[in-house]
């Protein structure tokens, strides 16, 4: 908690979603994530997401427009701070972020593992579960499958569900070795 706490400090808002509900569970320590940990270890926060950390400067954020059509990895955050930003217009204030967790550090006790898909528009964040449900709490259902790839998963396009904005295919989502590949 105390670590939730001094992101306000810092000028982080909860990220609990509407009425305090869930949000966007514990992939966000601004969230429930400061909860992290659990029965297996001590109790201890996970990592701030990736929304978080861009607007504390605390990350490199890569460009990439959403017509570029190339191969992308991205190494686990916890070793290198590094995501990806897709914008969806041109003033920025909609785009989706990509990052790779892992179960490293801070993260080691995190139920799912890969690249998480975030929507950040207006000042906020959502993330885009790879799972699909469309539930009030979709961010705590199936937390292993919320990660992409996943059973449900491996691609993030206007025809799957869910769907990506359009013009926006992210596509042949693997991941080898801690790093996540995708195109």
């Amino acid at each position: 908690v105390h670590v939730h706490e001094f992101g306000h400090m810092l000028g982080l808002p909860d990220q609990y979603g509407r009425n305090h509900a869930t949000g966007i569970g514990k992939w966000c320590t601004m969230a429930v994530g400061h909860m992290g940990g659990g029965e297996s270890g001590p109790h201890r926060p996970f990592h701030l997401c990736v929304w978080c950390k861009d607007q504390l400067g605390w990350i490199k954020i890569v460009p990439v427009k959403p017509s570029d059509g190339q191969w992308l990895k991205l190494p686990a955050i916890e070793r290198e701070a590094t995501a990806i930003r897709i914008l969806l217009s041109p003033d920025g204030s909609d785009s989706l972020l990509l990052e790779n967790r892992q179960r490293l550090g801070f993260d080691s006790d995190l139920e799912g593992t890969g690249l998480l898909i975030w929507r950040g528009r207006r000042g906020a964040v959502d993330l885009i579960e790879s799972h699909g449900k469309k539930l009030s709490n979709a961010s705590l259902v199936e937390p292993d499958q919320i990660p992409w790839p996943s059973l449900y998963n491996r691609d993030y396009t206007p025809a799957t569900a869910p769907e990506s904005p359009e013009g926006v295919y992210v596509v042949d989502i693997a991941q080898q070795e801690g790093v996540a590949y995708f195109k």
